[in-house]
């Protein structure tokens, strides 16, 4: 299965955070489900689930290794995937 890329790019306050929160499983679904590449996310065990998301913080921070190392750890994505996702979208 290919990767699927879905940048979050919103403005401050809009719920980032919560969501990741929720998806991440850092913090429990109130009511309703998250369906994650047709899986519930409730029912995925940890590591799986947080396999199909990445962060990339606003603050700039040094990493060792490659902008594609860090971007696609474990080397799921083509280039043209990676380059498409980091695309500016206004």
């Amino acid at each position: 299965m290919q990767p699927t890329f879905s940048p979050t790019a919103l403005s401050s306050g809009a719920g980032k955070s919560s969501l990741l929160q929720v998806l991440l499983r850092l913090r429990p679904i109130e009511s309703g489900s998250i369906m994650v590449l047709g899986s519930d996310a409730g029912s995925m065990g940890l590591r799986e689930l947080r396999n199909h998301f990445a962060v990339v913080p606003q603050q700039p921070v040094l990493f060792y290794g490659t902008l594609r190392e860090n971007l696609d750890p474990w080397g799921r994505a083509s280039d043209e995937q990676l380059a498409a996702t980091l695309q500016v979208r206004v």
